[in-house]
């Protein structure tokens, strides 16, 4: 058993990063560093947990091809990745 990856209600993956979502509402995320939203433009291969949102519970997310999208428990709603014009950014 991976211990990055217990209590896993959802998994998603793009082209080039991948998610899981804990049944604690907490993220993680891997791949392309770009693309994960952790600042950090390196390949990320372990399951790193998003302490962007660590004072709020994820409910859902999902990984597009180039992007990510996530719901708080408050219906507020995140996306990051590859923009239009072809840059990167961080959740916002």
């Amino acid at each position: 058993m991976n211990s990055y990856l217990s209590n896993i209600v959802k998994l998603s993956a793009g082209n080039e990063h991948s998610l899981a979502l804990t049944k604690n509402g907490e993220l993680y995320i891997w791949g392309a560093g770009g693309l994960t939203g952790l600042g950090d433009c390196n390949k990320i291969t372990i399951p790193t947990k998003m302490d962007y949102f660590s004072k709020t519970k994820i409910i859902t997310a999902v990984c597009g091809g180039l992007h990510t999208v996530a719901v708080n428990k408050d219906g507020e709603t995140y996306s990051w990745g590859s923009t239009e014009g072809g840059q990167l950014g961080l959740p916002q």
